[in-house]
């Protein structure tokens, strides 16, 4: 997909200010491709609180872009809003590559209304048995109209992370995409906003990607 390790190194030699803007160049390509696409986006965020969305919604014409985002900062809003996986959190912490990846997957299913995210048998408040399936998920929202999840978790610092003791500046953007969620490390130590500005403008680079995989699949 790409190379987080060169990715890392190009990062650390922008000043903030290019970083910056670099992420505005790259929101504005974003919602381009994804407009030529008829493809659409969802947003999950940890560290970055945010950011990411205001930064696509920033760029004029996103309205026909962003569905929607979902800031869950705290582990439990994870699990409770996102559907992520209790037993994963517990066991890892909330800075893991597969909570990236169900974040992302989880948003999708929030704004398509089709459940929670986690791969295990639950019961409804019907008292039915139904399945989710872990990966990708597949269809549209609405017709024709591909549903893309992006989400960002990580430690910003400038402490350990104390649930995984995952060090500042590690994070990781998964993403979703019909039939697969995967997600992408990165490790770019700095000061706390800085990590954070960074981890947004690796959500973008990612997403930018993602649209033209899609595109060549298509």
């Amino acid at each position: 997909m790409i190379n987080a390790d060169s990715f890392c190194r190009e990062v650390v030699a922008l000043s903030d200010a290019e970083l910056g803007q670099s992420a505005a160049d790259l929101a504005a390509e974003v919602v381009a491709l994804a407009v030529s696409q008829g493809a659409r986006v969802a947003v999950a965020e940890s560290l970055t609180g945010g950011l990411l969305a205001a930064e696509l919604v920033a760029v004029s014409g996103a309205s026909a872009v962003v569905t929607g985002a979902v800031v869950a900062y705290d582990t439990r809003i994870k699990a409770s809003v996102l559907g992520v996986c209790r037993k994963r959190l517990l066991q890892t912490g909330p800075v893991d590559w597969q909570i990236a990846a169900e974040m992302a997957q989880g948003v999708v299913r929030l704004m398509r209304g089709d459940g929670d995210a986690c791969d295990v048998d639950r019961v409804d408040d019907t008292g039915d048995v139904y399945r989710t399936v872990g990966g990708g998920v597949a269809g549209a929202h609405g017709e024709g109209t591909s549903l893309l999840g992006i989400a960002t978790t990580g430690v910003a610092g400038p402490a350990v992370d104390w649930q995984s003791g995952a060090e500042p500046g590690l994070f990781y953007v998964g993403f979703c995409a019909p039939n697969r969620a995967e997600s992408v490390r990165f490790y770019v130590p700095g000061e706390r906003n800085r990590v954070r500005k960074t981890a947004v403008f690796a959500g973008l680079v990612v997403l930018k990607r993602l649209l033209q995989l899609e595109s060549c699949a298509a």
